[in-house]
């Protein structure tokens, strides 16, 4: 390579860079003598200027001190804060001082725009507050501006230059030469800025100064944050009052209710129009549990009530009409604890218990809560409650429906026992008519048959019309007689309570014989067939009058009982192996004749075979 060409153009820079050196030392040297020449007459100066900062800096001190104390001492908020900048602001010599508050679309956005909600400014300054463009500034377009010195730093300050558009034009239309903002935060979140105006001269503050704002910044924050805590608290209290004095006007109603109402299907209709009113929402429903499936039985619908009947034609699809199978956990609430003894379920379109269901609650109600009907450790129904998906369900309401779920528990019980003592009295007066129409006109008519008879015994030569007439008044006596036993049949009809009289008899036996030595046998002959009550409860009862001489007076060890039922008629047997009796000696014990008199009430056959030391077998065949 050839650097012969290159060594003249290096020392040519180099010589020109020792000239420009060389003029740049004699112009510092000149420069130094000036300052030098200065100095005496500058360094009064600068040490009346210090003199002024520090006196500055330490009336903001002290304005920040007193501002402080109000802020941490004056409860009302908008008097704490207005007082405070008046005494920051006369005390920092500044001439505006205000507290801007951010305004987002959301709490994670950055703000929209500050809008000035407290100000203090000195007599004859523009107030910001007050000015149509500048008291509600917009941010679109310095959301990193705000982002760096706001969201992440400690503010931003300065000559109004310094400032970035629309802030500058905004400053200038109120006459700002320097400002100083400062983030305020309430609960560690940018709520706003606090921020210092000069308006008759630009001031530039030191960051000692900017430290005391900072200081500032964060007591009104404190106070705003004490001040939205305390009225959040308020306002909750006054929220739970209002709704507990709700609450209790309804509970109110409803025993006023309870009280005075009979019918079952109208306290059931109050207490759901109650409820859907307390969840504002339009759907409530009542639904019983016979069994592990459950029914719907009324419903209020946007205000209107229906009972059962009316939903089966009115509502023939809907979920409850042919039964609905109960969860499992929903059964039983033994093991649950007090706040979980009702069950929310948040979607039904995604809640998988109910995925299979083609039947859906009409206006996107897909929102419930269960609160379930518990008698003892049973849950015999529920009040269901349906609104939109994401619904607020408060904790008021669910105590509220809890409280309303145990009045219908005590009214369905009441309306329960009711209706067993009143059905008890119907078979008990039925059973006394039974008994005056089987000891008056059954007795009467069959005596005058046995007289009639006697008649003809004693009397044979009657002429052919005296005996057509004793034949005639016979046949009446036993149309009449067969007359009042089926009357006395006819007061009772087939129930539940005797449909199987077997395990009546069952329960009778083991009751008898517990802790006894005796073995017992029951034996089933044919398909049971529901009784009517008469006959039921007569059988009944000659069944534990006999197992009860077995137990007295037999010294038996084994004891059978057989039922057998057939198309035209039942028959219940009773035999045991012990000592016996015999039937030709007159016995102390009413039990016989019980036996007897029952057999002789319903129309049974009685057959009563025993003999010393042979045992005793009592049979008794009814018609049916």
């Amino acid at each position: 390579m050839d650097t012969s060409k290159e060594q003249p153009d290096v020392l040519a820079q180099y010589q020109q860079q020792t000239i420009e050196l060389s003029a740049e030392i004699v112009r510092l040297q000149q420069e130094n003598d000036r300052l030098i020449h200065d100095s005496a007459a500058r360094s009064q100066s600068v040490e009346s200027e210090d003199n002024w900062m520090h006196q500055s800096r330490d009336r903001l001190l002290e304005a920040a001190s007193a501002a402080t104390n109000i802020l941490l001492t004056v409860d009302n908020l908008d008097e704490a804060i207005d007082t405070a900048l008046r005494i920051l602001g006369e005390g920092s010599g500044c001439d505006r001082i205000n507290v801007l508050e951010n305004f987002c679309v959301s709490p994670a956005t950055l703000p929209t725009y500050h809008t000035v909600i407290y100000e203090w400014t000195r007599s004859g300054i523009v107030s910001q507050m007050s000015h149509l463009e500048s008291g509600c500034i917009c941010t679109a377009g310095i959301e990193p501006f705000l982002e760096r010195y706001y969201v992440n730093g400690d503010g931003f300050g300065g000559l109004l230059a310094e400032w970035e558009e629309p802030l500058r034009s905004a400053f200038a239309a109120i006459g700002v030469e320097s400002s100083y903002a400062v983030p305020i935060r309430v609960k560690e979140q940018w709520w706003g800025v606090l921020g210092l105006d000069y308006c008759q001269s630009p001031v530039c503050i030191s960051p000692a100064e900017i430290a005391v704002l900072r200081t500032i910044a964060a007591c009104i924050g404190s106070a705003i944050q004490r001040d939205r805590t305390t009225t959040a608290l308020l306002q909750a209290e006054q929220a739970r009052a209002a709704e507990l004095k709700k609450a209790n006007e309804v509970l109110r109603k409803s025993l006023d209710y309870l009280a005075t109402e009979t019918s079952l299907e109208k306290f059931l209709g109050q207490i759901l129009g109650a409820i859907a009113e307390q969840f504002d929402s339009p759907l409530a429903e009542y639904w019983y549990h016979p069994d592990d499936t459950a029914y719907i039985g009324m419903m209020s619908w946007h205000g209107r009530t229906y009972n059962r009947a009316e939903i089966l034609q009115q509502y023939p699809n809907h979920l409850g009409v042919d039964g609905f199978p109960i969860p499992p956990e929903m059964m039983s609430t033994e093991d649950l604890p007090p706040h979980k003894q009702y069950f929310i379920t948040e979607d039904w379109l995604t809640d998988p218990y109910f995925q299979h269901v083609k039947w859906l609650p009409a206006d996107s109600l897909y929102k419930q809560i269960n609160v379930p009907l518990v008698l003892g450790h049973k849950c015999i129904g529920a009040l269901v409650v349906r609104m939109p998906s994401g619904h607020q369900i408060a904790t008021e309401q669910i105590e509220l429906a809890q409280a309303l779920a145990h009045q219908v528990i005590l009214v369905v019980q009441f309306t329960r026992l009711a209706q067993e003592a009143q059905q008890a009295a119907i078979y008990e007066e039925r059973n006394r008519l039974a008994g005056e129409i089987h000891d008056t006109l059954a007795q009467t008519f069959t005596g005058i048959s046995v007289q009639l008879e006697l008649v003809k015994y004693l009397n044979p030569h009657h002429s052919p019309e005296v005996r057509s007439i004793l034949d005639r008044i016979s046949s009446l006596a036993q149309t009449g007689l067969g007359e009042a036993r089926r009357s006395v049949w006819s007061i009772y009809s087939a129930t539940e309570d005797f449909a199987d009289l077997a395990q009546q008899l069952a329960d009778c036996v083991e009751n008898l014989t517990a802790g006894t030595d005796l073995h017992t046998q029951i034996e089933i002959v044919g398909a049971p067939v529901p009784l009517s009550h008469f006959v039921g409860i007569n059988l009944l009862r000659i069944g534990q009058e006999s197992i009860a001489n077995t137990l007295k007076h037999a010294q038996a060890n084994t004891l059978t009982i057989q039922l057998e039922y057939s198309p035209h008629q039942v028959s219940l047997c009773i035999q045991d192996n012990g000592c016996g009796f015999s039937p030709q000696v007159q016995t102390e014990g009413f039990g016989l004749i019980s036996i007897s008199e029952r057999a002789d009430r319903i129309g049974g056959q009685l057959r009563i075979t025993t003999q010393p030391g042979q045992g005793t077998e009592i049979f008794v065949q009814v018609p049916l």
